[in-house]
C-alpha cells in the first residue's frame, strides 16, 4: 500500500480536521486510492483513501489550501515546509497537494 510519512504533530491534525497535506516536489509514484498515513515516531498509522493530487507551485497556494493543511496562512505553510525539509523554499517550487478522507466520511 503506498504511503505518506508524517511527524507527530501533523499527524495529530488529522484528529483536529486536518484532510490535506501538502509536499514539497512531485510525487509521480503517488496515486488516487487507498493509503496508509504514518507517523513513524509514534508508531501508528491510518488508512484513509487520497481523492485529489494536484502539482502546483508553492506561490499558486492560497489561503483555503493552507487551511486545509492546518495552517492559518500561506506564510505559516511555507515556514512548516521549510523546517520539515530544512532548507529555504522560494514560492517557484513545486508542491504535491495530496486531499484524502477517513473510512466513513
Amino acid at each position: 500500500m503506498q504511503s505518506l510519512n508524517f511527524n507527530k504533530t501533523n499527524y495529530d491534525g488529522i484528529k483536529r480536521g486536518k484532510r490535506t497535506t501538502i509536499r514539497l516536489g512531485s510525487w509521480p509514484s503517488m496515486e488516487l486510492g487507498p493509503a496508509a498515513l504514518e507517523c513513524r515516531s509514534e508508531m501508528t498509522a491510518c488508512e484513509v483513501e487520497i481523492t485529489e493530487i494536484r502539482q502546483v507551485r508553492l506561490r499558486d497556494l492560497g489561503l483555503s489550501e493552507a487551511v486545509a493543511d492546518g495552517f492559518n496562512s500561506t506564510e505559516e505553510l511555507r515556514e512548516e515546509l521549510e523546517r520539515c525539509y530544512e532548507k529555504c523554499i522560494s514560492g517557484f517550487e513545486p508542491v504535491t497537494v495530496f486531499r484524502f478522507k477517513l473510512p466513513n466520511e
